[in-house]
């Protein structure tokens, strides 16, 4: 592992100082130990990342550190990130990684521990799943557990729904600001009752991965977990409960074919005015701005649904890790540690979000003038970061592909019941995972 004595962590300024300062300032460093360029592996093209290359350029100011972007599709980076890593090469230097792959890439000793970016003060700035989560002991090559990653965004889930159909239904605009797996229900009665050529609510029910999100939602929801002691857990009663009532939903005619609307579908019937609402991410928010009309009016966000009185808005915590490649040469990882800081800054997070809609991983964001006066909405985006929840695991790509997601499909095709669709899933991720 990396020997980090060349960075001072808490100077000039103290780590939660970098953290909330409305411009980032970079921790003292040694830069004769220091590489003057690294390559940074960028999930997609730096077309569609200007913040990415807004932090390149003022990483480039302040430290001298010149960052050179290795652009890859997403759908290809997953196998090219395998590839390096197992290969163990030296480039580039700083990655960026599917969550889902996590736990891969840690397992074997491929990631670099970061502990010296984090301390309980940094901490409580992002999600809790970045502490909870992310700190892991999997690392075999490793005695105790640790921190491998720092982020950019963390794209906490959130409800978009129309408040002028609301109230076409006869409810308060406001209904679906913080609703019930109730209310979403009343809504999706009420909708089917009148002649209206809308639905209440969709869901992603297509595809190989969407699928699994808004089952784990409600499983979160009901102040449950996936992961429990260890063991990834399927079938167990909130899981099953959470699949029946989207099953019910179905038999009963309330939403629409969901397995017709993968990644992308949801989106295009809510801007077709074909839905009230459906829980997605916060990218939404220009492109209905644009199309439907003006915030609070025609268009607005509120949270996944809690289970009952008691329930969680839990939120889905989808956000890309950055982290340090353990074959990197030495100075290599310490210009990397420098960018890693940089990217996890205020500064650098509120770029994400006002430049590309990409939720703030820093929740000290919000408190930026600069966000203040151009986000049209940060109530409920704020919310869903405090809410985010996390689930990781070895193989999980993997696990939810071959075995959660079909086995759901199925229960909402009526091929399984909901109680037998889940302990087919949970037979086939223990054998995946050598479970039990």
């Amino acid at each position: 592992m990396a020997s980090w004595d060349f960075i001072s962590p808490n100077e000039p300024n103290p780590i939660e100082d970098r953290i909330t300062g409305g411009e980032w300032e970079p921790p003292e460093f040694d830069d004769s130990e220091t590489a003057d360029s690294i390559q940074y592996f960028n999930m997609g093209g730096m077309q569609n990342d200007p913040a990415t290359k807004w932090f390149y350029n003022r990483l480039g100011e302040r430290t001298g550190i010149d960052v050179q972007p290795i652009e890859v599709p997403s759908k290809r980076a997953n196998p090219k990130i395998t590839t390096v890593l197992s290969s163990q090469a030296e480039e580039p230097a700083a990655i960026q990684i599917d969550r889902q792959m996590y736990m891969d890439f840690v397992e074997p000793g491929w990631i670099e521990p970061v502990d010296v970016l984090w301390n309980e003060a940094a901490y409580e700035y992002f999600p809790r799943a970045f502490q909870e989560e992310f700190v892991t002991d999997i690392d075999v090559t490793a005695d105790e557990p640790h921190q491998y990653m720092s982020v950019a965004i963390a794209e906490g889930s959130v409800r978009n729904y129309r408040p002028d159909l609301l109230e076409e239904l006869g409810f308060e605009p406001d209904f679906l600001k913080r609703p019930t797996w109730e209310d979403v229900r009343e809504v999706c009665e009420e909708a089917d009752s009148q002649d209206v050529e809308y639905y209440g609510h969709v869901w992603y029910g297509g595809g190989v991965r969407y699928p699994s999100y808004p089952w784990m939602l409600k499983v979160w929801s009901q102040g449950e977990r996936v992961v429990q002691d260890g063991n990834v857990v399927f079938n167990s009663d909130a899981g099953v409960r959470a699949l029946e009532w989207q099953v019910q939903l179905i038999s009963d005619g309330l939403v629409p074919d969901v397995t017709q609307y993968g990644q992308g579908g949801p989106e295009d019937l809510f801007l077709g005015d074909r839905v009230v609402g459906y829980v997605g991410g916060s990218k939404m928010i220009p492109r209905a701005l644009e199309q439907i009309g003006n915030p609070g009016e025609q268009y607005d966000l509120g949270l996944p649904a809690k289970h009952g009185d008691d329930g969680e808005h839990a939120t889905f915590l989808g956000t890309d890790t950055l982290c340090i490649n353990r074959f990197a040469p030495e100075a290599k990882k310490k210009a990397a540690m420098i960018y890693l800081d940089g990217a996890r800054s205020a500064e650098a997070s509120a770029r994400e979000f006002t430049s590309e809609g990409n939720m703030p991983s820093n929740s000290y964001v919000w408190e930026l003038d600069r966000v203040q006066e151009e986000a049209p909405f940060q109530e409920i985006p704020q919310a869903a970061i405090e809410n985010a929840r996390e689930g990781l695991w070895p193989r999980q790509i993997q696990t939810i592909e071959d075995a959660l997601v079909p086995n759901l499909q199925a229960a909402w095709t009526e091929q399984k019941d909901p109680q037998t669709a889940l302990d087919d899933a949970q037979t086939e991720v223990d054998a995946i995972l050598q479970q039990n």
